[in-house]
């Protein structure tokens, strides 16, 4: 695996994802190896022109406070602050123990149109 990136169309926030106007785009990374290679970039635009043909019409995605470079990649492909995320989740690990987590992101949008 190279990279992943996951893409809910219609959610349990539908400020976030309801599956007419708003998508929300999480879980992307790629392989430390792998970085540098415009990838991410690539990534991204594949999304993007898919969620385009889906007629959604804004991407929503959320970056870590402290993560520089993501920050630079998505406002590099044209991403804006929209406001500040507490960054509080959990989720359940491979040995289904639950995990919490804090960390603070910047809610970034696109407009698609």
């Amino acid at each position: 695996m190279i990279g992943q990136c996951f893409v809910s169309l219609k959610g349990n926030q539908p400020e976030l994802a309801d599956g007419i106007i708003w998508a929300y785009i999480y879980g992307f990374r790629i392989r430390s190896q792998f970085r540098n290679l415009y990838i991410s970039s690539r990534m991204m635009h594949n999304v993007v022109d898919d969620l385009k043909q889906r007629g959604i019409l804004q991407a929503t995605l959320d970056a870590g406070q402290d993560n520089f470079t993501a920050r630079r990649l998505y406002d590099r492909l044209g991403y804006i602050v929209a406001g500040a995320d507490p960054g509080r989740w959990s989720s359940i690990d491979v040995k289904g123990k639950r995990r919490h987590v804090h960390e603070p992101a910047w809610r970034m949008i696109k407009d698609l149109d």
